[in-house]
C-alpha cells in the first residue's frame, strides 16, 4: 500500500472524481457495432475529439432514471489565468442539468482544470477553475495495482451564480484502489474493471466508486447519481 499526497493552491476554481478498469477482449474487431466502437488506446480514459459515451442514470433519492452522455467537443487553450494549458472540453448531461469540463491529458493521469455546471433550462449554475487542477483519473502504474491509496489537497475560487457569491474553497479526496480486474456486467457488456473509491470531504463531501475499462473509459458509478454505460464511440487520437 503506497501513499502519496498533492497539495495544490488555490485560484480560481471547479470540483469532481475517478477510477480504473480494463476490456479483457482488447480492441474490438471491425464488425463492432457503431455504438459501441473501442479506443485503439490501452487507456484507462481514452480522451480523443468526438469520442462519445452514453449511460443509463438513476436518481438514488427521487427514482427517476434516463439516458444521459458525455461527448468530446474540442481540444482548446484554456486562456486567462491558465493560458497556455490545452485540454479536451467535456460536455456531459445529468438528471438535474449539465456540466461542461475541460480535461488534460498529461499521460498517466487525467486532471480536470475547470468545470461549469448548469441546470435542465442552461442556465449556468456555478463555475470552477481548479488550481493547479483536479485529479480525474490516475493511470501511474503505483496507482493502479490492489490496496494503493493516496489524497488529494486542492482549492479553486468558486463562482456560485446562483447565490452571487464568490470565494475560495478547499477539497480533500482520498483515493483508494478496492479491486483489480473485477467483473462487471452493464448494458453495453463485461468488462474486467479496476474499481476505485473516491471519498472527498471539505467544501463539499462524496462518496464515489468509478469502474473504467482499458480502450472504454467509465463503465459504471456508483454514488449521487449512479449510471452504467449503454454505448460508446471512441475516435483514434489525432
Amino acid at each position: 500500500m503506497k501513499k502519496k499526497s498533492r497539495t495544490f493552491a488555490m485560484m480560481a476554481g471547479a470540483t469532481v472524481a475517478l477510477s480504473a478498469c480494463s476490456n479483457p477482449a482488447g480492441p474490438a474487431p471491425m464488425d463492432t457495432p457503431t455504438d459501441r466502437v473501442p479506443s485503439s488506446s490501452n487507456r484507462y480514459l481514452p480522451l480523443s475529439l468526438g469520442a462519445k459515451w452514453t449511460y443509463h442514470a438513476t436518481d438514488p433519492t427521487s427514482g427517476a432514471s434516463g439516458e444521459t452522455y458525455s461527448t468530446v467537443e474540442a481540444l482548446e487553450d484554456l486562456g486567462g489565468s491558465k493560458a497556455g494549458i490545452k485540454a479536451f472540453r467535456v460536455r456531459s448531461s445529468t438528471l438535474t442539468g449539465s456540466t461542461v469540463n475541460w480535461q488534460q491529458d498529461l499521460t498517466t493521469s487525467v486532471v480536470r482544470q475547470r468545470e461549469q455546471f448548469f441546470d435542465l433550462a442552461g442556465s449556468m449554475q456555478s463555475d470552477y477553475i481548479f488550481e493547479p487542477d483536479r485529479l480525474r483519473l490516475d493511470e501511474s502504474p503505483e496507482h493502479l495495482v490492489l490496496g494503493a491509496t493516496w489524497t488529494e489537497n486542492h482549492g479553486a475560487n468558486l463562482d456560485d451564480l446562483v447565490n452571487r457569491i464568490q470565494k475560495p474553497v478547499t477539497f480533500t479526496a482520498v483515493w483508494t484502489v478496492e479491486a483489480v480486474d473485477e467483473p462487471v456486467t452493464v448494458p453495453a457488456g463485461t468488462f474486467s474493471c479496476l474499481r476505485v473509491r473516491r471519498v472527498q470531504t471539505g467544501f463539499a463531501s462524496s462518496d464515489e466508486m468509478h469502474y473504467f475499462a482499458r480502450h472504454i473509459g467509465q463503465v459504471k458509478q456508483a454514488g449521487p447519481e449512479p449510471k452504467e454505460l449503454t454505448s460508446y464511440s471512441i475516435p483514434p487520437a489525432n
